[in-house]
């Protein structure tokens, strides 16, 4: 408790008892205690959103050849094996694949990387995201791809090699990207890739490290089904058949 008494009394000599010495302090006191308070609750008073982050794994596939993962934008730190990157969130991250003078870039394999095409990649980091690398030593010689479309449609590559609406089989020189494009028939759709490829677009590059096997599928258009009912045709038949019976000439030179 303050002795205000005695804090009117002379402090010394020629020294009074100045209040506005213990409201500065008081003063001095409650910044000191805002200061060791909570950061967050600074920023929320002041409507300030806290920063979240997303964290980027990437994992290299046990393979025969090797590489490194280059963050390129924004620009960062090689991995030369599985790391980890923190980012803010919505951060859009391009990633390159840079094979060993010895090895080939294999494939990435995780969201939207996810093709054996080519060796950059952009993913916009909204959570914590995994992605597969893979790196294959170098071959040489010829690789078989084999393409197998079912229904009505047909496959062809580029370079060219591939064109069949059957099962059909070309070699490519190893380290080759092919671009294989499926066109539909007449009433038919293109439903989707199956094996090396995948999706639904109409196009897939496919890097012939290795023997690659892809599929092709094609369905009808719901539209492009006949709905006339059998009854018809037997009442038409039946027609027919009679006037020919009776002889006319118009039916009997149709039969023929």
């Amino acid at each position: 408790m303050i002795d205000f008494d005695r804090a009117t009394r002379s402090g010394g000599a020629g020294r009074a008892w100045q209040p506005w010495r213990l409201v500065f302090g008081i003063g001095l006191a409650a910044l000191a205690l805002a200061a060791c308070g909570s950061g967050s609750s600074d920023a929320a008073a002041l409507g300030v959103a806290p920063t979240t982050d997303a964290a980027l794994s990437v994992n290299f596939v046990p393979g025969d050849g090797s590489g490194t993962v280059v963050v390129l934008d924004p620009a960062g730190a090689a991995c030369t094996d599985d790391c980890v990157r923190i980012f803010p969130s919505g951060t859009a991250v391009t990633l390159a694949a840079s094979p060993a003078a010895d090895s080939q870039f294999g494939g990435w394999r995780a969201g939207d990387c996810n093709s054996s095409g080519g060796g950059n990649c952009t993913l916009i980091l909204t959570n914590d995201t995994e992605v597969d690398v893979s790196f294959l030593l170098k071959r040489t010689g010829a690789m078989g791809l084999v393409v197998t479309p079912t229904g009505q449609g047909r496959v062809s590559s580029v370079p060219a090699g591939i064109d069949c609406g059957t099962v059909c089989t070309a070699s490519f020189d190893a380290g080759t990207s092919v671009t294989l494009t499926a066109a539909a028939a007449s009433n038919n759709r293109f439903t989707g890739w199956s094996g090396a490829c995948s999706g639904t677009s109409a196009t897939c590059v496919v890097n012939m490290s290795q023997a690659r096997a892809v599929g092709a599928a094609f369905a009808p258009n719901s539209g492009a089904q006949f709905s006339a009912r059998p009854y018809l045709f037997k009442a038409a038949e039946a027609r027919l058949r009679a006037s020919i019976a009776a002889g006319d000439p118009e039916a009997t030179g149709s039969s023929s």
